[in-house]
């Protein structure tokens, strides 16, 4: 018999049950897509009409206090875009980056090409390559220009540390003396010429006053060297940098010492692969360091076969004085980041006239310049933005607005109060993104690869764990590789997480502030984790069924909770322990805000 005419009955005396079998089985499936795009559908459009509403309640809300409040109308510069109040330039940090990086950014560039076309790397060997020694010089004249004559003070405090470095090598003493040194001279510089520390060191007496002094020529060599205090004093304090100049002090430090032991120990030169310094497990085979990054940032660049960044498999971290003179000041990086560690600086540096090719060879100039251009928009963005949103200015009134008005002269409501800390957050972002990216941008053009320091946008965190994570990652990385694992690692992370953060709050600014915004993070880091260690997850047998759908939404409001808790520990930046209970109590003044602004407040 035909086989056709054997499936046609087949089919008309229903052996078709199969398929419609396999129907109904996906009919179930086909629903809860349909479901999910629906959900996906509402979830788009609710985000956008809070989007909307709340870049017009707060262009209201900045008219409305430009119109009322004198203090808030005399802070706010005239602006250049039409229709507007003003820009608000009240960030101090932002004021001046957008004033000198028209000038800044084209030299720093420059310098880099002049680099790549007199002094390519790898035409000598280890720390007298052309690289080295013109990257040290441009070091030196950076520095020079940036800080004048308080220059000799930098260099005098970064030589002490190398040459104790040095002496100690492999004594127990080694690590001691790094972290006590950096943080003494961390605290110290500031305290230099700080008003209230004037008046709180003062009750001291002489040795209060001593203090306070910051070092000077005709202190330190006598008068006849006093005219040199005086003589050029530069575009910048030699002590403002030195947040992140004490990070590389303690890095190299650590790092030589380790690597001094490891050699010591083995009785002659280690491998590079034991030069690395502490916490690099999981790199066998080629695989990326948890800790340090190197591989992972190399095989995202094709930087290169190997370990290190850029093909460094194979070779000795070189502890030259002229190398980590150029790690401590190497110019794109000196200011504002991001970290590296010593060694992986050193093994970039070193590179050979080959690995510099292969680099070339890749898009990584190209992904550069690129980056560059879309920094660029997001510096226009922002400028539209303060335009048009004065917002960080009223949240440098809201004492005043909240203590100093009469009571019912400027209330705020509740959501305007949200839209405050939540634009604040965006603003730091956004700010610390651009002068970041830019930094990275440049270096990466100078075949210099470090670490993303923003690596998720501020919207898309609802965990503090997460949020630490992507947020200033080098830092992050560095506090993991000196602090978190030498402190216990994993198992005492929720004890080790207080001290970490309360130094970082300090490292930051020696302000009560701080300490508060260190102590609320770590509240919530804690609460957060042990919540999540006590809520298991939904199985894989209920992932399709109502717990999982249930599971889904309690993640939503829990990550609404949380992203309210974190706009309120990171805003004690502003505002400290007082300010922060002031901030609450705004939020949650009467009258309530309607149903409708209660929804848009948790998009």
């Amino acid at each position: 018999m035909d086989k056709s005419i054997v499936r046609n009955e087949v089919r008309e005396n229903g052996g078709g049950g199969g398929n419609e079998g396999d129907a109904a089985a996906r009919r179930p499936h086909e629903q809860r897509g349909l479901f999910r795009r629906g959900e996906v559908a509402v979830a788009k459009c609710t985000v956008a009409g809070a989007l909307v509403w709340l870049a017009v309640n707060t262009h209201a809300a900045s008219r409305h206090h430009h119109e009322n409040v004198h203090q808030f109308r005399a802070i706010i510069k005239p602006g250049w875009l039409p229709f507007s109040t003003g820009i608000d330039l009240t960030d101090i940090q932002w004021r001046q980056y957008r004033q000198f990086a028209p000038i800044i950014i084209p030299l720093l560039l420059a310098c880099i090409g002049l680099r790549q076309s007199v002094a390519p790397g790898g035409d000598l060997s280890g720390s007298t390559s052309r690289r080295v020694i013109f990257t040290a010089c441009w070091s030196l004249v950076v520095a020079i220009i940036m800080h004048g004559t308080g220059a000799f003070w930098l260099f005098l405090v970064l030589t002490i540390n190398y040459y104790a470095a040095r002496l100690l090598r492999t004594s127990v003493l080694a690590p001691i003396w790094t972290w006590c040194f950096a943080l003494t001279l961390l605290f110290t510089s500031k305290v230099w010429d700080d008003a209230h520390w004037e008046e709180v060191l003062g009750v001291w007496g002489g040795l209060g006053q001593q203090f306070l002094r910051a070092p000077s020529f005709g202190g330190l060599f006598g008068e006849a060297f006093a005219p040199l205090d005086a003589f050029y004093s530069g575009l910048y304090a030699w002590t403002k940098p030195l947040n992140l100049t004490m990070l590389r002090f303690i890095s190299f430090g650590i790092d030589f010492w380790h690597y001094s032991c490891k050699v010591h120990s083995r009785g002659g030169a280690g491998e590079d692969r034991e030069a690395r310094g502490p916490g690099c497990p999981g790199t066998e085979g080629g695989g990326a360091c948890p800790v340090s990054g190197m591989t992972a940032m190399a095989r995202d660049a094709g930087a290169g076969k190997g370990g290190e960044r850029g093909g460094g498999a194979g070779r000795q971290v070189p502890f030259s004085f002229l190398i980590y003179f150029c790690y401590i000041l190497y110019p794109p990086l000196y200011v504002a980041g991001p970290l590296m560690s010593y060694d992986d600086f050193a093994l970039q540096l070193t590179r050979s006239k080959e690995e510099e090719e292969e680099l070339l060879q890749g898009s990584l100039r190209r992904n550069a310049m690129w980056q560059l251009v879309a920094v660029l928009s997001y510096g226009l963005g922002l400028e539209v933005v303060l335009h048009y949103i004065h917002l960080h200015a009223v949240s440098h009134n809201l004492e005043k607005i909240f203590h100093l008005l009469p009571d019912g002269a400027m209330w705020i409501p509740p959501w305007e109060i949200m839209a405050v800390g939540f634009f604040m957050l965006n603003f730091i972002y956004v700010k610390f993104l651009i002068i970041w990216r830019v930094a990275a941008a440049s270096a990466a053009l100078d075949l210099m690869l470090t670490t993303d320091n923003m690596k998720r946008c501020v919207c898309n965190n609802y965990t503090f764990a997460g949020f630490w994570r992507s947020w200033h990652a080098s830092l992050h990385v560095w506090i993991l590789r000196y602090m978190y694992l030498p402190l216990g690692g994993k198992k005492w992370r929720l004890v080790i997480a207080w001290p970490i953060f309360v130094f970082v709050g300090i490292w930051h600014d020696l302000e009560l502030r701080w300490v508060a915004w260190a102590l609320l993070n770590c509240a919530c880091l804690t609460v957060e984790a042990v919540i999540l260690a006590a809520i298991p997850s939904p199985t894989p047998s209920t992932a399709n069924g109502i717990c999982a759908w249930s599971w889904r939404y309690l993640s939503i409001g829990a990550a609404v909770v949380n992203i309210y808790f974190m706009m309120l520990s990171n805003l004690a930046i502003l505002y400290g322990f007082g300010g922060s209970w002031d901030f609450v109590v705004a939020f949650v003044y009467p009258p309530p805000p309607g149903v409708a602004d209660v929804l848009l407040m948790c998009c």
